[in-house]
């Protein structure tokens, strides 16, 4: 289906997050009839507005981020807030400079906020270099390359290249806070 078609799905999904409930089928449907109606001359008509019911409840379950969660924003605006000395060691290599210790500290940011199972994320290399300065997108990926063959990270999925691709690569953080030189819990008294 379309873009537009899967916005009205990510929309959905967070009116439902805001009401802390699941939407009907029923209410599904008055949202999908009323979007057909106002679509109606752009729509394919082969389809019926069963067809594109359908296709919404499909869309609905696949939908990760709803309208409003932004996850790269929100990490990068973490990242921005460290300083050099809060910023994650590479294991294999401790005195990378600052720009790659920031992308890296993305990639953890992301692995932390991610909510499936085995921790895969989500990163372009557009979004990457806003995390240093004078970071280009070429640049954060040959970073990420970098991080890869030193056992930060892992490519889940090469993603497809271009701004318009629509298509991140998928990741996943290998390195655990304790390697990483972030602070742990060290089970001591609390005042």
């Amino acid at each position: 289906m379309s873009k537009r078609h899967f916005k009205l799905a990510r929309g959905l999904k967070a009116f439902a997050r805001q009401l802390n409930c699941q939407l009907t089928p029923a209410e599904i449907r008055i949202a999908s009839d009323e979007w057909c109606r106002l679509s109606e001359p752009f729509l394919d008509p082969a389809k019926s507005p069963e067809d594109y019911f359908i296709s919404l409840l499909a869309q609905i379950t696949k939908v990760q981020k709803p309208t409003g969660e932004d996850t790269i924003t929100e990490a990068l605006a973490a990242v921005a807030k460290l300083s050099a000395s809060e910023l994650p060691t590479i294991p294999k290599w401790p005195d990378a400079p600052e720009n790659v210790r920031r992308v890296v500290a993305v990639h953890r940011e992301l692995h932390r906020r991610s909510t499936k199972p085995d921790k895969r994320y989500f990163l372009d290399y557009r979004h990457a270099a806003e995390a240093g300065k004078g970071l280009t997108p070429q640049k954060a990926h040959d970073i990420t390359s970098v991080l890869s063959d030193f056992g930060v990270i892992e490519f889940v999925s090469k993603g497809k290249p271009g701004m318009n691709s629509g298509k991140a690569a998928e990741f996943r953080y290998l390195v655990s806070d304790s390697e990483n030189g972030a602070e742990e819990d060290d089970g001591g008294f609390e005042y």
